[in-house]
C-alpha cells in the first residue's frame, strides 16, 4: 500500500541520514587522533566491505550478471 511504501522510504532515509552524520563524526575522530593515513584506511576498508556485502547479496539472490 501507499502507506507502507511511505514508511519504508522514511526509514531508509532516516538510516541514511544517521549514517552520514555518524560517519562524519567517526572520520573526524580518526583523522584528529590517528592522522589522515588511517582516515584513508577507514575509507578503503569500508569500500571493500560494502563491495563484499553487495556481492554476497547478489549471490544470495541467485542472479547471474
Amino acid at each position: 500500500s501507499k502507506k507502507a511504501v511511505g514508511v519504508a522510504t522514511g526509514l531508509v532515509s532516516s538510516v541514511g541520514n544517521w549514517g552520514g552524520t555518524l560517519s562524519g563524526i567517526g572520520i573526524g575522530w580518526i583523522t584528529d587522533n590517528m592522522g589522515w593515513k588511517y582516515g584513508f584506511v577507514a575509507f578503503i576498508t569500508s569500500a571493500f566491505l560494502g563491495a563484499l556485502f553487495f556481492g554476497l547479496t547478489l549471490l544470495k539472490q541467485g542472479k547471474k550478471y
